[in-house]
């Protein structure tokens, strides 16, 4: 059995980035569509005693919903920051058992040994929270590139593979 553990710092997600741009992520869909214009996320403002606060109620970005994908697509996907994710991971990597029948019993059926099993490879992984599958940490953006966690949208996921093998000696 083969574990991989990475506890790398951060991921850019481009995947992500490009659903932004189309207003197809979930924090675009958080929104009360019936109330016009929407609070920007992360965003602050200057307060009477002179101090930055959270802004969690004023209103900006247009006076409908239909404002809010030109918010997503022109504004928020330019900034690279949002996109950079926590690259926590926890993935097993093979999970395989064999069975090999005793001498005697092979010899009962006229050959020498037999042995067969199945085998797992990348059959489950666990992301951070907020990874919700938009990149896997051991990506990178071209083969031979030591750029690792920065990946494509025209990259393809890991490969899941269940099988079973056989060994038989005559």
């Amino acid at each position: 059995m083969q574990v991989w553990i990475s506890v790398q710092v951060i991921n850019f997600a481009e995947s992500m980035q490009r659903l932004a741009w189309g207003g197809y992520l979930e924090s675009s869909a958080e929104f009360d569509r019936t109330q016009g214009g929407y609070v920007i996320p992360n965003s602050v403002y200057l307060n009477s005693a002179g101090q930055y606060v959270a802004n969690t109620s004023i209103k900006s970005g247009g006076t409908s919903y239909a404002d809010l994908p030109s918010y997503y697509g022109g504004v928020y996907q330019n900034i690279a920051e949002n996109f950079v994710i926590d690259a926590t991971a926890f993935k097993v990597r093979e999970l395989g058992i064999n069975y090999t029948l005793g001498k005697d019993t092979a010899k009962s059926i006229g050959i020498e040994g037999l042995t067969f099993g199945v085998y797992a490879r990348n059959p489950f992984r666990v992301f951070s929270k907020e990874n919700k599958g938009y990149v896997d940490p051991e990506t990178s953006v071209g083969s031979g590139s030591n750029v690792y966690g920065v990946a494509s949208q025209s990259q393809y996921p890991t490969t899941r593979v269940i099988g079973f093998n056989t060994v038989i000696n005559f």
